[in-house]
């Protein structure tokens, strides 16, 4: 027993670290980074977690082709212990402590394909995610019983994540999730007011628009991202979550056109507020974010083509290759001032410095492992 601990330990470990470090350096820079130019500059809301969860899902069908792209883009060679190390690491959590977080994968496929129940007793048991049967040729009830997991995922919170299916389609993949949560010290109430906030103009010019802006004084983790031009400052959630939300504020109003083409540039942790505390006044918009997005697109213009032209012969009992017809997240993420405690400053001193996001900005919510959402508040009205 030693033994084997000892050698999955020695083999396991570093292609670990290996693999966490694509990930953080490489894969979720390169999905928010792709989803935020392909939105152009609307607000967009997107979970690298879930796309990391889905694309998990896709490999234990896959085969040839689509399984070594899917291997090339985590940069290993090992399958075996690929397949270990993502078992553990990405798996979908059903609830965490401190915030509301509600997420899923799920698979619908097609009645007139046969599923091999060794693949659907996997999703089942590591990823929380049996296969659903349909029969995308009636439309109305496939939407319904989509729409209905949806509900049930998110406790009611998604409602409504496609209106139609196409009646030649032969899988679908939804996610959907939800985020809101608890700041550990909480914006008072009485200090948010109307105020503006400025909109970058295609043409070089602005506009603006009144929203609920809050403030709060305090002592944050922060980072200059210099190859932004941006500051970072992260917020922390209530514990005992170790979530936060790190915001990236553009010090100038159209800065947020650069962060979008230098976004990929960087790894999670450049842009992540280390040990350095400083103290100042955040100002910070309330708002409600909701998106829809078709990954499909955008994974394929990651280069990820094998793996969505889905080769399911491991997954299914029909011999010929299934085209997965979309990939289709929804994600909702709420902030307002609610804290679990109040915060210990109070004062409105002008002699704090003062950071706005009273323009477009990115933020980031995750935890020490995982990055759940990703989004840009272009427009919080």
């Amino acid at each position: 027993m030693v033994k084997l601990y000892c050698t999955l330990s020695i083999v396991v470990l570093p292609a670990l670290v290996a693999i966490e470090s694509v990930i953080a350096k490489q894969i979720i820079p390169s999905i928010i980074a792709e989803v935020l130019r392909q939105s152009k500059d609307d607000n967009v809301l997107v979970s690298p977690y879930l796309v990391l969860d889905g694309l998990i899902q896709l490999y234990y069908g896959a085969q040839g082709k689509t399984k070594d792209k899917l291997l090339e883009l985590f940069e290993v060679t090992d399958a075996v212990a690929f397949e270990l190390i993502m078992n553990n690491s990405y798996s979908i959590q059903t609830s965490l402590d401190g915030v509301e977080l509600y997420v899923g994968n799920r698979l619908f496929v097609s009645q007139d394909v046969s599923i091999l129940p060794e693949y659907e007793e996997k999703l089942r048991r590591i990823h929380k995610s049996p296969v659903e049967s349909v029969n995308f040729a009636d439309s109305a009830a496939t939407v319904s019983k989509i729409n209905d997991w949806a509900a049930a995922t998110t406790k009611s919170k998604i409602t409504k994540l496609i209106e139609k299916t196409e009646p030649n389609s032969k899988i679908l993949f939804m996610s959907a999730i939800y985020f809101h949560g608890l700041w550990r010290l909480d914006f008072d109430s009485a200090h948010t007011k109307r105020s503006p906030f400025y909109v970058p103009l295609s043409d070089g010019g602005e506009r603006t628009v009144e929203v609920d802006m809050m403030s709060r004084e305090g002592y944050f983790p922060y980072k200059y991202v210099e190859q932004l031009d941006a500051d970072a400052i992260k917020i922390k959630y209530s514990l005992p979550s170790t979530m936060n939300m790190i915001i990236i504020v553009p010090r100038t109003t159209n800065g947020i056109f650069k962060v979008v083409d230098m976004f990929d540039t960087l790894e999670t942790t450049q842009f992540e507020p280390d040990a350095y505390i400083k103290r100042l006044r955040l100002t910070l918009p309330k708002f409600r974010l909701e998106s829809i997005i078709k990954l499909r697109k955008v994974l394929s213009a990651l280069g990820i083509n094998y793996s969505l032209d889905a080769n399911l012969k491991d997954a299914t009992e029909v011999n010929k290759t299934l085209e997965i017809t979309e990939f289709l997240q929804k994600a909702v993420v709420e902030v307002n001032e609610k804290g679990a405690s109040p915060s210990d400053y109070h004062e409105k001193s002008n002699s704090w410095p003062q950071i706005k996001a009273d323009h477009p900005f990115l933020f980031v919510i995750r935890d020490k492992q995982k990055v759940y959402l990703a989004g840009r508040v272009s427009n919080p009205k």
